[in-house]
This record gives C-alpha cells, sequence and structure tokens, in this order.
C-alpha cells in the first residue's frame, strides 16, 4: 500500500503522507499528481507530513529530489501556484525548508507547523495573485 494519498477539491490538491515515506514514495506521488488533468488548473497545493513517522532521505536522496523538484514547473501550466508543506515538528520544518530553499523558484513554497497559518498564508497569496493577475488584464486591455 501506497504511503500517501491525494484528494482534488477545485482549484488545489492536497498530498497526505503517513507512516514511512521514502524517495521513492515522494517522487511516485509526484508523478501521480503531473499526470492528473487537474494540475492545469490548480492554483494551490498542500503536502501533508503531519502523520509521517519515519521519513527516510539521505542527503543524496534530497539531491535527487532537489533536481527533480527543479523540473516541475515545466509539467505544469499555470505560474500563479502556491505551495504549503504541513509538518508536525519544528525539525522537520527546517527540513523542508532547506529543501524548499534548494529547489525551484517557479512559485512560492512554504512550511508549517500550523495548519491554520499555513491555509492562511495559501489563501491570502491566491486572493494577491487572483487580484494582480485582474489589474493586469485590465491594464492590458486599456492598452489595446
Amino acid at each position: 500500500m501506497k504511503p500517501y494519498t491525494i484528494i482534488w477539491k477545485d482549484s488545489s490538491f492536497s498530498l497526505y503522507f503517513s507512516g514511512h515515506v521514502s524517495l521513492d514514495d515522494l517522487i511516485a506521488a509526484n508523478n501521480e499528481i503531473i499526470a492528473n488533468p487537474r494540475v492545469d488548473s490548480i492554483t494551490h497545493y498542500y503536502f501533508d507530513f503531519c502523520n509521517v513517522h519515519t521519513l527516510e532521505l539521505s542527503e543524496k536522496d534530497m539531491q535527487i529530489y532537489t533536481m527533480y523538484d527543479a523540473v516541475m514547473p515545466k509539467f505544469l501550466k499555470r505560474s500563479m501556484i502556491r505551495g504549503a508543506f504541513r509538518v508536525p515538528s519544528s525539525k522537520m520544518k527546517e527540513f523542508w525548508m532547506r529543501f524548499l530553499d534548494a529547489g525551484h523558484k517557479a512559485w512560492p513554497r512554504k512550511a508549517f507547523i500550523s495548519s491554520m497559518i499555513a491555509e492562511t498564508w495559501v489563501q491570502d497569496g491566491c486572493a494577491y495573485q487572483k487580484k494582480a493577475h485582474q489589474q493586469s488584464t485590465l491594464i492590458q486591455h486599456a492598452i489595446a
């Protein structure tokens, strides 16, 4: 049985990991996401590690996953996306923030211990991005 579940909702998805998670599991979950046609319409997503008991990733595994992560934006049509990583501890938050800092910079991503703060950060960012897009569209129409 795979240690993750993907739940799609409107223009988002939540990827829940549990139990023992390895590099192969992270890559398999990402591959499943990018293979789904709904990925082209997402505006935000959550990776939830709150029920992970063992995260088996060596430094080499993290280098591989960082390289894998670097090409992810090529598979997504939208550029205005926000991603939140929900984690159970400050130690795991530091771990994922190092990964996010080393990974792609195509859209904002951040790790949070609090699910409520993660949700607020994502929703505030999506509202800001939507408003910026609307203003850009208005300016383009005014120029044309």
